[in-house]
This record gives C-alpha cells, sequence and structure tokens, in this order.
C-alpha cells in the first residue's frame, strides 16, 4: 500500500527547507549536501531505521510531525494561492463534497506524521475541523463508496469509530474519538492506530501558539518537530550531527513571513561545523543571477548561529520574496495561481 502523499505541499514549502511538499524531491536550504567542512572529531550516524512493512500509522507522530493551522492559512494575503496549491493535489481535493465539505475552508489544525519524509508522504494525518457530526457522516459515506469493503470498520478499540474510505488513490482508515478531530491513517495501518488514537492527546484547534511562550512577531502558521533528523531525512546526511530540529514559520498580514529553525547538535564542536556548512551552502546556491532573480535575493536573508551544541536559523522574507517561492512550487506541481481553478 502505497502511503499518503503530498496533502500540505503549501505548508511544507513555506517551511522552506521541509522538503516534503507533493511529489517534487527536497530543495534543501537548510539541509544542503556537504562542502568542505571544517575539522571536527568525527560522531558516529544515528541508527538506520528499521524497515517496516507497509504505513507504521500513527506512531510515526514520535518521528516527524508538521502541524499547520489552516486558520492562519485562510488569513493570508494570499490565502487564494495558497489554497490552490492544496487542492491541486487529489487527496487533499477529494475530501471536498459539493455542498457538504470544503476542506481548505472547514479544517482548523491539521498535523502530518511520518516515520521518513521522503518526496511527501504520511503515514499519518488528524485534523481538526468545524463541521458537525452529521456532516462528517454523509461525507464519510461519499468517502467509503469510492473503495472496496468501504464503510464501517471494526478497530476492536472501544470508543473509536472506523471507517474505510479512499481519496485520491490512498485507501484510509477514517477514525474518530472524539468530536471535531479525525485520524486518517492508510488502511493497513488502521488497528493498530486505534489504540494509539484513543490514548493520545487532542489536537488543540484554536492553534499552535504555546500560551506560556513569550509573544512573537506574526501568526503561527506551521511547526515541523523531527526527531533524529538524520532518519527522518535520509535525503540530507549532514543532519546526522543533529539529535533534534524544530522549525517554525510565522506569516504577518503584510506578507512578509520568517523561518526560525533551532537543532540539537551532538556537541559544540559539530554545532559549529553544521552552520559552516549551512551558511557556505546557501551563498554557493544563491551566488547564480537566475537564483537571485527566481528567488529575489531570498537566501541572502539566512542567518545562522551556534550557542554551545544549538543551531540557530532565521530566514526571513519579504512580501514578493514569499510571492516568489509560492509561484516556484506551483511550477514544481503544475498548479495555477491565477485563472481559473484547475478542474
Amino acid at each position: 500500500m502505497r502511503r499518503a502523499r503530498g496533502l500540505p505541499v503549501v505548508a511544507a514549502a513555506a517551511l522552506l527547507v521541509a522538503g516534503c511538499h507533493a511529489g517534487v524531491e527536497p530543495v534543501a536550504v537548510l539541509v544542503p549536501p556537504p562542502v568542505t567542512p571544517a575539522p571536527v572529531p568525527p560522531t558516529p550516524p544515528p541508527a538506520p531505521v528499521a524497515p517496516t512493512e507497509g504505513s507504521v500509522g500513527l506512531e510515526a507522530c514520535k518521528g516527524a510531525r508538521l502541524d499547520v493551522d489552516f486558520q492562519k492559512l485562510r488569513a493570508a494575503p494570499r490565502a487564494e494561492w495558497i489554497r490552490r496549491l492544496f487542492l491541486h493535489d487529489a487527496r487533499f481535493a477529494d475530501l471536498a463534497v459539493a455542498g457538504v465539505v470544503e476542506p481548505f475552508g472547514d479544517a482548523r489544525v491539521a498535523r502530518f506524521c511520518a516515520a521518513v519524509l521522503r518526496g511527501g508522504d504520511w503515514d499519518a494525518i488528524v485534523l481538526t475541523h468545524r463541521l458537525e457530526p452529521p456532516t462528517v457522516e454523509a461525507a464519510l459515506r461519499v468517502y467509503s463508496a469510492r473503495v472496496d469493503e468501504g464503510g464501517s470498520e471494526a478497530l476492536g478499540v472501544p470508543g473509536v469509530q472506523g471507517t474505510r474510505v479512499r481519496t485520491g488513490d490512498t485507501a484510509w482508515s477514517a477514525q474518530r474519538a472524539r468530536a471535531g478531530e479525525l485520524l486518517l491513517v492508510p488502511a493497513e495501518a488502521g488497528p493498530r492506530s486505534a489504540s494509539l488514537y484513543r490514548g493520545s492527546a487532542p489536537l488543540d484547534p484554536a492553534g499552535l501558539e504555546d500560551p506560556a511562550s513569550a509573544p512573537a512577531a506574526g501568526a503561527l502558521v506551521a511547526r515541523l518537530t523531527l526527531d533524529a533528523p538524520a532518519q527522518r531525512m535520509p535525503w540530507a546526511p549532514d543532519l546526522s550531527e543533529l539529535r533534534s530540529l524544530r522549525a517554525e514559520l510565522r506569516a504577518t498580514p503584510a506578507g512578509t513571513a520568517e523561518l526560525r529553525a533551532k537543532g540539537e547538535a551532538v556537541d559544540a564542536a559539530a554545532a559549529l561545523a553544521l552552520a559552516a556548512r549551512l551558511t557556505a551552502r546557501a551563498e554557493e546556491v544563491g551566488r547564480p543571477l537566475a537564483v537571485r532573480m527566481v528567488l529575489r535575493g531570498l537566501l541572502s536573508s539566512l542567518k545562522v548561529r551556534t550557542n554551545g551544541a544549538e543551531v540557530e536559523v532565521r530566514l526571513p522574507a519579504s512580501a514578493p520574496q514569499v510571492d516568489a517561492l509560492l509561484a516556484l512550487v506551483a511550477a514544481a506541481v503544475g498548479a495555477r495561481l491565477d485563472g481559473p481553478p484547475d478542474p
């Protein structure tokens, strides 16, 4: 069974370096191939990910999580562009039911989880929404009619309702344990994900902000959290020096945005070496005139610093640079940002 691919194309693209968007190999600004690193003591790479048969389902949330606040995306100046990018992916577009569900408009906060980030595949998706239970039931009937043996699914976990459905080319186990929230896992992972889902904490539909954190400029629209980043992103070998990585994207009503990422390296020397490589690679990638024109000089704003074993990255983007990035993603996936919507 092929895992779900590409649903959060815009959020991953907006994170600039998450490299998880639909069907496009990652263009790693913050995780480039190595370029003559400063000499440091060798550090052992993390143990390889054990192979799994099919999807690991909700358990993948322990490895990689991409949280997206659709409410904040709908308030963005380029909300229509973002909506079109989401709807370009069949798995997201197929959630629409005429007169019943409009996925970009009805979603609140979503979490996308993967054991390995490769080509936009996801092992589990948790959606909070503003739909009433009868509306959800009606939508699930539509989705379940698309798949053989669709309909009610016995999961063997009290309090968790399951429905076999299909969107795009993926057969899902759609699970409900509480109002206003829906879990989607590939069908083969349904039963073993149900018990985890029942005991999991619900997503906060109010948004991603931590009330205990200090106020920050801009609205928090997306957050990527990785444990053992080199295991989650095997196409980024430099990340073998990181134990964890957390990246946040904030956007303003003026159309600007800023990416902030913080990674914990194995030690201070590894942090310094990684920072040097990131800076050098950004300068190398951003040097050609064509790149500067397409990205409107975006990479020249990259700032990397270390604090002990921590590596901190900041990448502010002006409104024209955000527009250029969205246009680049649209071109990569074949979506249209103007004119009539894709059929």
